[in-house]
């Protein structure tokens, strides 16, 4: 529809409201946080429409308003009209973080004197036009499929309460492996997830009471494997005190152990091994069993 904004007419749709100014942009309260499609909308692409439509609009008078006259303004009544709309500009580019386009605005409506020229001003508003849009192209925003965003929460939803209650150390790199499974970056969602396993594996080793795993000696996953297949291969009366009273707890999660190092397959940190969507995910879901296990029993 046609809709007359600050006396220039320009082209709205219905379903396209004004602007609220002074609102907290959602990438500023919260950077690298996830957006919605919403949140897009409701704060950028409606204030680009009408910051679009309003400087159309005092383009379209200036060039088309018939006025057989080298200056802008035509009355006080022309003169208020292009503070109007323009301050309208500049508020909506304010509230939507193009503070270097507000400032252009806030300078070219305080030099607009009553002899400046409408090729000047035209001139003037093409700066402007230009400026928002060199602004717009540094805002930079990363798309994430609907089915990776589960994967951009809290910790405490990605693994279980129960994990960051027992491992509470493990908290910010639960957080990162998923974002950066979200994102993309698997090699870095692995690397965030052998940092967790290493908080279980300490625990894991601990019940064996073998002074060879020691943490501080950074003892390999087969080390601990083969310890942990010697206890269960023990007589129930022989193994250590963890394990004599809850076989099928360490039982699982020997095997659950296993399971995470034929995902992981060999060690992350070599650079010839490169980790895909499917294989990070697979180590992702491997950890993530074995820690929420080790969780029902265990502490750090």
């Amino acid at each position: 529809m046609i809709e007359t904004i600050d006396s220039y007419s320009v082209v709205r749709t219905d379903s396209c409201q004004k602007s609220a100014v002074n609102v907290t942009l959602p990438w500023v309260a919260n950077p690298c946080s996830l957006l919605t499609w919403w949140d897009m909308e409701r704060f950028s692409a409606e204030a680009f429409y009408v910051i679009g439509s309003y400087l159309a609009g005092v383009r379209c008078h200036l060039e088309h308003s018939g006025v057989d006259i080298a200056t802008v303004h035509d009355g006080q009544q022309s003169e208020s009209k292009m503070h109007t709309t323009m301050g309208g500009v500049q508020r909506r580019c304010e509230s939507i973080g193009l503070t270097v386009s507000s400032k252009h605005i806030k300078s070219f409506l305080s030099n607009l004197g009553e002899e400046a020229k409408v090729a000047d001003v035209i001139a003037s508003l093409s700066h402007i036009e230009k400026i928002i849009r060199f602004e717009m192209e540094d805002r930079l925003f990363m798309f994430v499929p609907s089915d990776k965003a589960e994967f951009y929460k809290r910790p405490e939803q990605l693994f279980g309460e129960e994990v960051i209650s027992s491992f509470p150390s493990t908290t910010t790199d639960i957080e990162e492996s998923g974002k950066c499974y979200a994102t993309g970056r698997n090699i870095a969602c692995v690397f965030h997830l052998m940092r967790v396993i290493e908080v279980g594996l300490r625990s894991f080793a601990k019940t064996l009471h073998e002074p060879r795993l020691d943490p501080t000696t950074n003892p390999s996953w087969e080390k601990i494997l083969k310890r942990g297949d010697e206890e269960l291969a023990k007589h129930p009366k022989d193994r250590s005190a963890e394990w004599q009273t809850n076989h099928a707890f360490f039982s699982e999660a020997q095997a659950n152990l296993r399971s995470v190092k034929d995902a992981w397959r060999n060690p992350t940190m070599h650079v010839q091994n490169i980790y895909d969507a499917e294989k990070s995910l697979d180590v992702f879901n491997a950890v993530k069993g074995f820690m929420r296990h080790l969780a029902t029993n265990l502490k750090e």
